[in-house]
C-alpha cells in the first residue's frame, strides 16, 4: 500500500506529510527523526495515524468533512479558540500530534496488548508489586495535549478527564 497524505483523500492513510514532519523535527533539533529512512518515516506516520484514530475516534468535535474519506480528518464544524476551522485541512496541532505520536513509535508499540495484570513479580530478593489500580496502558501527554482542543471531551494527563460542551 502506497503512503498517502493528502487531506481526505479516500485512500489517505497518514494525517500529516514527511515533508511536515520534517519540518516540524527539524525546528526541535531531533537528530532521531532525521536519520529514518524515507520507508521508516512513512511507516512511522501510519502508525502514529493508526494510534489517533483508535484512541480519539468517536470524541472528535464536528463531522467528517466527506463521506468517502478514509480517515476522520479533515472535518466541519470545528472550532478552535472561538474560530472555525478550514474543513479542508489537517489543523497544525493534529499534524504535530501525528509527527510525535510517529516517533514515539520507533521505540515500540503505541498500543499494545494487554495481558494478565501483575500483581507480584519477584526475583531472588527483588519483588515488585503494583498497586491495585495501576493502569498498564501508555499514556502520551504531549500527544493529548495537542489533539484535546479538537475532542468533545477534555484530556488532562494521558486520559479523559471531563465533559467539554461548546455551544455555536
Amino acid at each position: 500500500m502506497a503512503f498517502v497524505s493528502t487531506p481526505g483523500a479516500a485512500d489517505a492513510n497518514s494525517l500529516t506529510s514527511v515533508e511536515y514532519a520534517d519540518a516540524y523535527f527539524a525546528e526541535r533539533a531531533n537528530a532521531t527523526w532525521a536519520a529514518l529512512t524515507l520507508a521508516d518515516k512513512q511507516s512511522a506516520l501510519i502508525l502514529g495515524t493508526d494510534y489517533l484514530v483508535a484512541t480519539y475516534e468517536g470524541t472528535w468535535t464536528g463531522e467528517r468533512a466527506s463521506g468517502t474519506q478514509a480517515l476522520p480528518w479533515p472535518r466541519r464544524e470545528v472550532y478552535s479558540d472561538g474560530y472555525a476551522l478550514p474543513s479542508d485541512t489537517i489543523p497544525g496541532r493534529l499534524q504535530m500530534a501525528t509527527a510525535e505520536a510517529a516517533l514515539r513509535s520507533r521505540s515500540g508499540a503505541l498500543i499494545e496488548d494487554q495481558g494478565q495484570r501483575v500483581i507480584r513479580e519477584k526475583l531472588d530478593v527483588l519483588e515488585t508489586e503494583y498497586a491495585e489500580t495501576s493502569d498498564p496502558t501508555k499514556r502520551y501527554p504531549l500527544v493529548s495535549a495537542l489533539v484535546a482542543p479538537l475532542l468533545r471531551i477534555s484530556v488532562g494527563g494521558g486520559g479523559f478527564v471531563a465533559a467539554r460542551l461548546v455551544r455555536v
